[in-house]
């Protein structure tokens, strides 16, 4: 009967420790994989059958000719790079929906298809392909949203497999000799549109509504390049000139600011044509991330003119107002402007001058409403105080630095001001 008893014991013992491993098996493993032979993506599956979102990175390498050790995996955690590998397929990867990194494919020379790929739909780095035999994207056709494309040396011809992408912060096609159109790039949008695409020596098609954009001159800003494709996309007026051409932008900015008028902003535009345009909606952020919008102006609708455009913003909010315009066309596609900032600020209870400054440094203000003043170094050490304001401080023997005047009016309010002292 003991023995009975320990026996039982003994094998349930046994069955813990089995479904115990079995759990342990079960899941993902932490940290960083590197994948760098056949038996260690057949030995994966084995390990951990239940593993479909890894938390790292993710390195595919070496003699590994299939993936489908891989065949569970959903979710990539932060990058994943298919370098210098055997492979000539990506079939293994078929339940792969998200790389919420890079996903960098280089030096793959057998790899010449992209199917496998059918269920990735975000990239939330970049897509990155590099000394790629490849040279078609059919199988990426249900990708929507990467963070940003880069293509160095590939053997794609266009893009073709890319038509439900709608997201992609840049473009950076460099080196793709055998590129001939950005065709399959048509839906991408982004509200700062960025591209650097050079050296494509058959390129001659590039005047997409992302590239239009891009093109825009902005004032102050180098913004984007375009460079030593063939003729219709060697630089950014010549495709910007086909652009307009062609009517792929409904509208063309000459320029665009925000200035205040006392208590108001006033946005102005100018345009220098107009094709089927609709209307202006202005639209207001105070983070330049979040948008509303406060009012709309009447397009043109066709004009080859130049036309000047206002809008007053009487309500800005205090602090930093930015603005941008979303320009509506007839069918009702749009393109954004670019971004300009007008600061609200609450009114000063002085103005120090000149900054920088050697000797004496001057307050313009009305003394009467100031009840302190006070300069301290950038370190908290105080080299002048005073209960009664004056128009002039001597800082002449203030050492040379950066130092802040501290004001404060009748009513307690307080003021911090900068100045450097030469």
């Amino acid at each position: 009967m003991h023995l009975t008893i320990y026996t039982m014991k003994y094998y349930y013992a046994i069955l813990v420790c089995l479904f115990s491993f079995q759990m342990v098996k079960g899941q993902c493993p932490s940290g960083n994989i590197n994948l760098d032979s056949q038996s260690k993506v057949d030995n994966f599956i084995i390990t951990y059958p239940s593993c479909t979102a890894l938390p790292g990175d993710l390195r595919v390498a070496g003699n590994v000719t299939n993936l489908n050790g891989l065949q569970n995996i959903t979710t990539i955690g932060r990058n994943f790079a298919i370098e210098e590998s055997a492979l000539a397929s990506l079939t293994g990867l078929s339940n792969l929906k998200t790389v919420n990194g890079e996903f960098r494919m280089q030096d793959n020379a057998s790899l010449t298809s992209l199917n496998g790929l059918q269920g990735l739909t975000k990239v939330g780095g970049s897509l990155m392909m590099i000394f790629t035999n490849v040279a078609s994207l059919s199988g990426l056709q249900n990708l929507t949203s990467i963070g940003r494309l880069d293509l160095y040396f590939t053997n794609i011809t266009n893009f073709t497999g890319l038509e439900n992408l709608t997201s992609c912060n840049s473009f950076n096609i460099t080196y793709n000799s055998l590129l001939t159109s950005l065709t399959g790039l048509e839906n991408v949008l982004s509200t700062n549109p960025y591209v650097y695409i050079a050296e494509n020596q058959l390129l001659s098609d590039c005047a997409i509504r992302y590239v239009c954009e891009s093109s825009l001159p902005t004032p102050g800003i180098i913004g984007s390049t375009i460079r030593d494709n063939a003729p219709g996309c060697q630089s950014k007026p010549e495709v910007l000139d086909i652009c307009i051409q062609e009517g792929i932008l409904p509208v063309t900015l000459k320029s665009f600011q925000a200035k205040r008028l006392e208590n108001d902003v006033q946005v102005i535009w100018n345009t220098t044509s107009e094709k089927d345009s609709k209307s202006f909606e202005i639209q207001r952020s105070s983070n330049g991330l979040n948008w509303v919008e406060i009012g709309a102006v009447m397009a043109n609708g066709n004009s080859e003119k130049e036309i000047i455009y206002t809008f007053t913003d009487q309500s800005p909010l205090k602090g930093q107002n930015f603005y941008r315009l979303k320009m509506v066309d007839l069918g009702g596609t749009f393109a954004y402007s670019r971004i300009v900032n007008v600061n609200i600020a609450g009114q000063d209870l002085v103005d120090p001058f000149p900054n920088p400054v050697t000797d004496k440094l001057n307050l313009r203000a009305d003394l009467k409403k100031l009840s302190s003043i006070e300069i301290s170094n950038v370190a908290g050490k105080r080299f002048y105080m005073s209960d009664s304001a004056e128009q002039e401080i001597n800082v002449k023997q203030f050492p040379s630095g950066v130092y802040m005047l501290k004001v404060n009016d009748q009513n307690g309010r307080a003021q911090i001001f900068k100045f450097v002292k030469q």
